[in-house]
C-alpha cells in the first residue's frame, strides 16, 4: 500500500494530521511515535488512527454514530469492568475485516459520559449531555468534534431543562432534535426540543407527548421519525415534525418473547 500522507507531529504524536491521503487503507508510524497509526479515507474526511484496538470490555450507554457506509463513531459509555473515557473509537467495515481503532483528537474534549447522544451533522459530531462518570451527575453541556481535523470544541452549556441522560437526538436539517431521556427529577422526559446546530438557540416543539425513559429513533424517508422506548419496548409512535404530532402505532407483542435493551444503540 502507497500513501502520500504527510503529518504535523506533536509530541508523542498526539497532534498528529493527515495533510494527504488517497483512497486505500494504509499504515505507518507518525513523527515523533512508534505507534502504529492507520489513516483511511471516508469519502468526506480523513482520519489519524492509533492502533489501540477496541473498548476494553463490553459496554453500555455509548453513542455509535455512522460517518459513511463503512465508518461508525463510537463515543463513551462504560463497561462491567471499567469506567468509561473520553476516546473517540472507530469501528471499520472495509478490507481487510471488521476492525476497531482509536482516533487521534486534540482539544481536551467532553469529559467521560455515558448515556449521552451523538448526531453527525456535516463534518461534526454533536455530542450532548449524559451522566459524569466522575460525579455521577447530569449534564446539559453540548461539544463538537470536528472531523476534518479531528479537534473537540466546546458549544455551549443548556439550561436546567435541558439536563438529561437516555434521551435520543437526530439531525433534522440545520437543528438537532432532542427527545425523551430521564430528567433531574426523575421522571422520563415527554418533551421534544430542537437546538440550533449554528447559533445554539434551544426551541421547545412539543411540551406533552408520550414519556419517554430510553427512546430509540429512526429518521424515515418521509421526513417522519419512528420512536419505540428501549426501557419498555410495549409501544411505537411516529412523530410527525412538520406538524410536531404523535401517533401511536399498537403492536401485537402477545405471542413475542420481547427482550428490554436499555443501554444499547441501534443503527
Amino acid at each position: 500500500c502507497v500513501c502520500d500522507v504527510g503529518f504535523a507531529g506533536g509530541e508523542n504524536g498526539t497532534d498528529c494530521r493527515p495533510i494527504v491521503i488517497d483512497d486505500r487503507l494504509c499504515s505507518l508510524a507518525p513523527a515523533m511515535t512508534n505507534e502504529l497509526a492507520w489513516c483511511v479515507h471516508t469519502h468526506t474526511t480523513a482520519m489519524c488512527l492509533n492502533d489501540a484496538g477496541p473498548p476494553h470490555d463490553p459496554r453500555w450507554g455509548f453513542s455509535a454514530v455512522p460517518v459513511s457506509d463503512s465508518f461508525i463513531l463510537v463515543f463513551g459509555g462504560r463497561g462491567e469492568e471499567s469506567l468509561a473515557d473520553n476516546q473517540v473509537y472507530v469501528l471499520s467495515m472495509q478490507y481487510p475485516g471488521v476492525t476497531w481503532k482509536r482516533v487521534v483528537v486534540s482539544g481536551g474534549g467532553p469529559t467521560a459520559r455515558l448515556e449521552h447522544s451523538a448526531v453527525i451533522d456535516g463534518d461534526r459530531m454533536i455530542v450532548f449531555g449524559g451522566i459524569s462518570v466522575a460525579s455521577g451527575e447530569q449534564l446539559a453541556d453540548v461539544w463538537v468534534l470536528h472531523l476534518g481535523v479531528w479537534e473537540w470544541t466546546h458549544f455551549f452549556t443548556g439550561n436546567e431543562a435541558h439536563f438529561r441522560h437516555g434521551h435520543a437526538a437526530v439531525m433534522t436539517g440545520e437543528e438537532m432534535l432532542i427527545l425523551g431521556g430521564n430528567m433531574s427529577n426523575g421522571e422520563c422526559s415527554d418533551e421534544v426540543w430542537t437546538v440550533h446546530t449554528s447559533s445554539g438557540t434551544w426551541t421547545l416543539q412539543v411540551q406533552v407527548g408520550p414519556p419517554l425513559c430510553r427512546p430509540q429513533v429512526y429518521q424515515a424517508p418521509s421526513g417522519s421519525l419512528i420512536v419505540v422506548d428501549a426501557q419498555s419496548f410495549d409501544a411505537l409512535w411516529t412523530l410527525d415534525t412538520s406538524t410536531w404530532s404523535w401517533q401511536s402505532v399498537q403492536l401485537d407483542l402477545a405471542s413475542q418473547d420481547v427482550i428490554t435493551a436499555p443501554g444499547h444503540i441501534s443503527l
